[in-house]
């Protein structure tokens, strides 16, 4: 028995991260209208366009540290950043308990799982238990620039 041998393409994309600009509302709704995606969210999802509208310029646009994370300069998502410490040796990932993907996301990404915070957040009208990961850069199997 014969066996066929199929060749993979490696695809390559370059992920960002950057400020959200309002001419890419279209690219936030793809994601934030979906109660799958905000339920993890501080803020509820949005069904209006001039709602988004209205949220990136009211509220994201006054704190610099929340970032859009692009995919080929396509917004996917969003993070908070703190901003450009050179004294940094920690970096730190806290996620909802419940959300098993982004748990492994970090966990893929080199972060060690740390522990649990119970009843830590208070969003959307209940208490929730955080996950908290973290890369310690002295340890990090990534090289970090200076």
């Amino acid at each position: 028995m014969g066996r066929e041998v199929m060749e993979c393409t490696k695809i390559q994309a370059e992920i960002t991260l950057r400020p959200f600009e309002l001419s890419e509302v279209d690219d936030f709704m793809d994601w934030a209208r979906n109660n799958e995606v905000t339920k993890y969210c501080r803020w509820n999802t949005y069904t209006s366009k001039d709602e988004a509208v209205n949220f990136l310029k009211e509220v994201i646009s006054l704190y610099p540290w929340y970032r859009a994370i692009c995919v080929d300069n396509r917004s996917i998502g969003s993070i908070f950043v703190m901003p450009d410490m050179p004294y940094l040796d920690r970096i730190e990932g806290l996620v909802f308990a419940e959300n098993k993907a982004s748990q492994r996301v970090l966990e893929k990404a080199g972060f060690l799982r740390e522990g649990l915070l119970r009843k830590y957040f208070f969003v959307k009208g209940k208490s929730r238990d955080i996950v908290v990961f973290s890369i310690v850069v002295s340890t990090c199997p990534i090289e970090m620039e200076n």
